[in-house]
């Protein structure tokens, strides 16, 4: 090709890219939503176990930031999330362990918190951690709703490679006490499914994105649960959200 017809298809390329995003701006791209209790809003008196799937909630053993071990709080997030057409069924996990839920803690909240979609390398994850969020939630997901310990090992599993560069589970920032007897079932079980994707025994993906908010906890959402085209608005266009990636 040409130097002149390769200039020529970069302008038409660019022009096309234009015309696509300002079209979905003009058909009301959404890539904000509503995020709430799933109890209608109702406060969960302070307590995070309140936001948990019922028979998912647990505490496991350890530090998220390499100090003494605590219990953590750990389950499946039931929330309701509302892009535009009323509040639905969100089944999601946290993506920030040191960050609170800043909705309806201590009083009902009806409407909630405004969260704004992001590809999740905005949001301090790596393209390699973003596969391995994506393959996790692709093959271990479902599962993960069905006891407590496997939805432990699915929130284990996105904390360690949010916190560490070395996945062991039991060292670094995010360290678990393999000495306590729930724990280490835990830790098993997260390592197992971790291996599965390291080693390329699990290969199926699924496109995900983070729901992000300044000031509350972050979560994750499959891009198929995005109404409309605002889906596309979020895997297509880079840098809706902007974030300084940890370091």
């Amino acid at each position: 090709m040409k130097k002149r017809d390769r200039q020529h298809w970069l302008r038409f390329l660019l022009f096309g890219i234009a015309l696509w995003v300002g079209a979905g701006a003009q058909a009301g791209v959404v890539t904000q939503v509503q995020i709430r209790d799933a109890d209608g809003g109702m406060g969960a008196d302070g307590a995070s176990f309140g936001f948990y799937l019922e028979g998912t909630a647990s505490y496991i053993n350890g530090t998220d930031d390499g100090g003494a071990f605590i219990n953590l709080g750990v389950g499946t997030f039931s929330l309701d999330a509302d892009w535009g057409s009323g509040f639905q069924s969100l089944l999601t996990y946290c993506l920030e362990p040191t960050q609170n839920v800043m909705f309806g803690l201590y009083a009902n909240d009806p409407v909630g918190l405004t969260y704004e979609a992001a590809d999740i390398t905005d949001v301090g994850y790596t393209e390699d951690q973003k596969q391995i969020l994506e393959t996790l939630w692709a093959n271990a997901f479902d599962d993960s709703l069905t006891s407590d310990v496997k939805a432990a090992a699915f929130q284990a599993v996105l904390w360690e490679i949010s916190i560490d560069d070395e996945y062991f589970f039991t060292d670094g920032n995010f360290a678990l006490n393999f000495n306590e007897p729930y724990t280490l079932d835990v830790i098993l079980q997260a390592r197992e499914w971790l291996d599965n994707i390291l080693n390329g025994v699990w290969t199926t993906k699924v496109d995900l994105v983070a729901l992000h908010n300044e000031t509350s906890q972050d979560f994750l959402v499959p891009v198929s649960t995005i109404p409309g085209p605002g889906a596309l608005a979020v895997m297509g266009v880079a840098g809706l959200i902007k974030r300084r990636r940890r370091s």
